[in-house]
């Protein structure tokens, strides 16, 4: 979920909460309970998602900005990476994503939602799963409680230009 969530951050979530399109959920999938998933969801019931070359579209209307400034930041082996980042807004709500993939047209299912994850290029999602029942959602992410250097060296994830 970079660049929203980085690898070794401390975050709490709300249970029960009924989520929103822009909210990032936690997610626990039927043929997989033991893993907790992170996402974003971005589309719910009888709304039309696409992902056209790492651009997001729900309704036919493009969702993402212009292209924001490359962004560096620390993969989960401590390995600096750098991308260009995009700026998403649904539902009132701003937050930057890694752009990539794509997927056809898809209209959410009665009771459903599109979840993708952040860091589009490399994200397990409803691209792969397809549109997700609300009882599979265990809460809505709501605080970040710590973000550790877990890299060891004092920076963080952050890395300054």
């Amino acid at each position: 979920m970079a660049p929203t969530v980085r690898a070794g951050e401390v975050w709490a979530y709300l249970k029960g909460d009924s989520p929103e399109v822009g909210d990032v959920v936690v997610v626990r999938l039927p043929d997989e309970p033991e893993v907790l998933h992170v996402k974003r969801v971005v589309a719910s019931e009888g709304q039309e998602v696409e992902l056209s070359e790492g651009r997001l579209y729900v309704n036919g209307q493009r969702i993402g900005k212009d292209e924001l400034e490359r962004t560096r930041w620390r993969d989960t082996d401590c390995v600096v990476q750098e991308s260009h980042t995009l700026r998403e807004t649904l539902n009132a709500r701003d937050w930057e994503i890694f752009s990539g993939g794509t997927h056809g047209r898809t209209v959410v299912g009665a009771g459903g939602f599109w979840l993708l994850g952040d860091n589009r290029g490399a994200s397990s999602d409803s691209r792969h799963w397809g549109a997700i029942n609300g009882d599979w959602i265990v809460g809505t992410l709501r605080w970040r409680l710590a973000s550790p250097d877990r890299c060891g060296d004092g920076d963080g994830d952050e890395i300054d230009p």
